[in-house]
């Protein structure tokens, strides 16, 4: 079986007015450290999450995701993802399959 690279996300989440979110996204990939920002408006606090770590994941394909965020219910979704019934963690599943990805939060 073929062993996986292993890339390192970072999710910052910051709220600034209700329903406004910024989220910036840090990937480590090797020795290259990419960095993308997302604003979100009008938003819940666990939609932000979840559309900024697909965008990101998108990206990729045959990785396995050390990942972080600053959101603790998000984390505890991530690591338990096969669980969760939302359209939100559907869509996140799929990318996660389609690109042969595995993730697991701190």
């Amino acid at each position: 079986m073929e062993e996986r690279k292993i890339i390192e996300i970072q999710q910052d989440v910051e709220r600034f007015e209700q329903g406004q979110y910024n989220v910036l996204m840090t990937v480590t990939d090797e020795d290259v450290i990419l960095s993308k920002e997302y604003s979100y408006f009008r938003s819940n606090g666990i939609y932000p999450c979840y559309k900024s770590l697909v965008a990101t994941l998108r990206n990729y394909e045959n990785v396995h995701v050390n990942f972080n965020t600053t959101n603790r219910y998000f984390s505890t979704e991530i690591n338990n993802i096969s669980q969760v019934k939302s359209t939100l963690g559907t869509m996140l599943s799929e990318v996660l399959d389609k690109n042969n990805i595995t993730i697991t939060s701190k």
